[in-house]
């Protein structure tokens, strides 16, 4: 997973923005535009660029509003989540949006730190997952997809359902919540525009459910924080667990259907094997060689055209 980070300080500018790693910026960099930078890839093909950057190195920047420096690897993700005392938010990419200008992702340097120390017990994945993962699989089952179907719709409506369940408990999720999720689903700028009323109402339904949360679910642990931070907290957790989630779940389905024509058929069971099987091909824009989950097809075997997994 790639990481933006603003850099700090100031980068030489390069004579142009073309990738060239022995420019003049220490930082190799995709090709851009010499006055809008990556911002028109960015908003075009986002994978595209950072598959480009990332093929020039471990570190690389982008120029979007300002340049910003963008590590993938693991030790990159590491420095940055511990990185606590030079933490900053003020200017980052995640302040560009109003779904996360909020709660600990805001929150500057001294006191970024005593909020990890608050959150960290309650939602370390060792405290999680033993609340959500039965319920999780349960919902993932009863989800399961039947014939052709959209990648991204399937993936947004399943991680909505996975998410009412971790935050409010079993049942009917607010009628908010579709409301409140709805334009992190569209294209850019949707979801970098104000949105003051969704949020104040879902700000609202967060901290009226808290007064009474179900045992168990991330509301409880959020209700212990003191004040209005538990709900503020909880609606950006929403947000984020909601945006990073649906998409790269869509976008595993893309690149799982894009890549089964390439697989061997050496393994796929023949139609005369006495075992059913689900089989993955891709469709629609998911057949092409950019990013845009469209449609997947489950059906019965045919060798030779479908990547299989033979179950009995």
């Amino acid at each position: 997973m790639s990481r933006l980070r603003v850099d700090p300080g100031p980068l030489p500018a390069a004579p142009d923005e073309r990738a060239d790693p022995a420019s003049a910026s220490p930082v190799p960099s995709p090709a851009g535009a010499r006055v809008s930078g990556h911002l028109p890839r960015w908003g075009r093909d986002a994978i595209a660029l950072l598959e480009e950057g990332a093929r020039l190195g471990p570190v690389f920047q982008v120029r979007l509003w300002r340049r910003a420096l963008v590590g993938y690897r693991p030790e990159w993700n590491r420095t940055i989540l511990s990185d606590l005392d030079t933490f900053r938010s003020r200017g980052s990419m995640s302040q560009l949006s109003p779904y996360l200008r909020g709660g600990v992702i805001a929150l500057e340097a001294p006191a970024h730190r005593g909020r990890r120390a608050q959150l960290n017990p309650s939602f370390h994945r060792r405290a999680i997952a033993p609340l959500v993962t039965g319920r999780f699989t349960d919902i993932v089952d009863r989800s399961l997809p039947d014939g052709v179907f959209d990648a991204v719709s399937w993936a947004a409506a399943i991680v909505r359902r996975m998410l009412a369940d971790a935050f409010f408990g079993p049942g009917d999720p607010p009628a908010d919540l579709d409301r409140f999720l709805a334009p992190l689903d569209r294209a850019l700028p949707a979801p970098l525009l104000p949105r003051p009323r969704r949020i104040r109402r879902m700000t609202g339904v967060l901290h009226a459910a808290m007064a009474d949360p179900a045992p168990g679910t991330l509301l409880d642990a959020f209700a212990t924080l003191p004040g209005p931070a538990g709900a503020e907290e909880a609606r950006v957790a929403l947000a984020a667990g909601y945006d990073t989630t649906a998409h790269t779940l869509a976008f595993t389905l893309w690149e799982v259907a894009r890549a089964a024509p390439r697989r061997t058929t050496s393994t796929a069971p023949t139609p005369s094997c006495g075992r059913r099987c689900d089989c993955i091909r891709p469709g629609g824009s998911a057949a092409a060689s950019r990013p845009g989950p469209s449609t997947s097809t489950v059906g019965p075997c045919e060798p030779g055209r479908w990547s299989c997994t033979a179950r009995t």
